[in-house]
């Protein structure tokens, strides 16, 4: 009898018997939760450089000391139109030796610029990567395998 009676049979039992007036309640308490998620959002989105004075003078700063890296991308294209075989790759990996080659021997200087090499290397933040001049498709490619950049026809092969 004292089963019966407990606070946990009579919190089982009371919405079972009332199953409309239990569903009626939560599905107008939700109701009045989302009415303010619709009704009271900002019109206006955030700017991401909103003014003031710091970002002022973030602007000043980018104006006055301009980045000494200056990226130019280049896109890799086949002439038989897959650039992801071993012949176009090993193309590829020979012209970026080339380009290592000429910038070790100061040829990449154009016009009346010193010649030093050009290609400069460095840790990029975002990615954790060292960049050694360029970056390219062999990168990964080398890295997934565990291979050298030397042995790029045997890792194409693999995928």
């Amino acid at each position: 009898m004292e089963q019966r009676n407990s606070w946990k049979t009579l919190a089982v039992n009371f919405p079972a018997e009332r199953t409309l007036p239990v569903v009626s309640v939560v599905l107008i308490v939700t109701l009045l939760l989302l009415y303010p998620m619709f009704q009271m959002a900002p019109s206006l989105q955030a700017s991401p450089n909103p003014p003031g004075e710091v970002f002022e003078l973030q602007q000043d700063i980018n104006d006055k000391f301009p980045n000494s890296i200056h990226f130019t991308p280049f896109l890799l294209e086949s002439r038989s139109g897959d650039a992801l075989t071993p012949g176009v790759l090993l193309e590829f990996k020979q012209r970026m030796q080339d380009l290592f080659d000429k910038d070790r021997r100061g040829e990449l200087a154009a016009g009346e610029l010193e010649q030093q090499p050009y290609l400069v290397n460095y840790r990029d933040p975002d990615i954790g990567i060292l960049m050694s001049g360029t970056h390219s498709i062999l990168d990964p490619i080398a890295k997934i395998n565990g291979t050298t950049i030397s042995t790029i026809k045997s890792a194409i092969v693999i995928y």
